[in-house]
């Protein structure tokens, strides 16, 4: 496996102040709300040319949390996009690699109506790395993106109901909130963030 891309501490190219976190994810605990925006490069622009995915996550004060990279092969890339496999590492503000997800490439993932079988996608959690320490599974929906957040042992602990845009991108650049709710009563779970902004780049 390659070596993941890293930032460094200070300010980084979008201006954005790093938030000194440590090496662990205890600072998720104080946070409200995580944003995530693409870092989209001239390549992919001008030409549209699928490239790796980089996602800088940031605070409600504007302060980046995690750099987010992707690794993925470029046949995947061009040839089944959205639905493809990847690795992605996420650093700290030292170049830590402190979460990793992978999601394997499944031909029949992707549809919302029939995720619930085979075919939804799914993305280990592993942190640190090698430790796998829950799971994000897509389940079936009529329309928005719907999602059980589960522990290393597959139980269910959250549900993440998306909004749905169909136009996202160019002509629709409005963020989308993905607020995460409780599947139990919140004295059985840690309380989790009360929602995830994904910001169009």
């Amino acid at each position: 496996m390659s070596k993941p891309v890293v930032k460094q501490p200070g300010t980084n190219k979008k201006g954005l102040e790093w938030m000194q976190t440590g090496a662990g994810l205890e600072f998720l605990a104080d946070l409200d709300q995580l944003s995530v925006q693409q870092q989209q490069s001239a390549v992919e622009v001008i030409v549209d040319w699928e490239t790796k995915n980089r996602f800088a996550i940031t605070n409600n004060k504007n302060q980046q949390v995690l750099f987010a990279g992707e690794e993925s092969t470029a046949c995947q890339r061009w040839c089944c996009c959205l639905y493809r496999g990847f690795v992605m590492h996420l650093t700290n503000s030292e170049g830590q690699e402190v979460i990793r997800t992978e999601r394997k490439f499944k031909c029949c993932s992707g549809c919302c109506w029939c995720a619930n079988g085979g075919c939804g996608m799914e993305t280990t959690v592993e942190s640190p790395p090698g430790n796998i320490i829950g799971y994000v599974r897509q389940l079936s929906s009529k329309w928005n993106a719907h999602f059980a957040i589960q522990d290393a042992d597959r139980n269910h602990l959250y549900t993440v109901w998306g909004m749905c845009c169909p136009c996202q991108g160019v002509c629709c650049t409005d963020d989308l909130e993905y607020p995460v709710s409780y599947l139990s009563p919140p004295h059985e779970l840690p309380p989790p963030p009360h929602e995830l902004h994904h910001s169009a780049p």
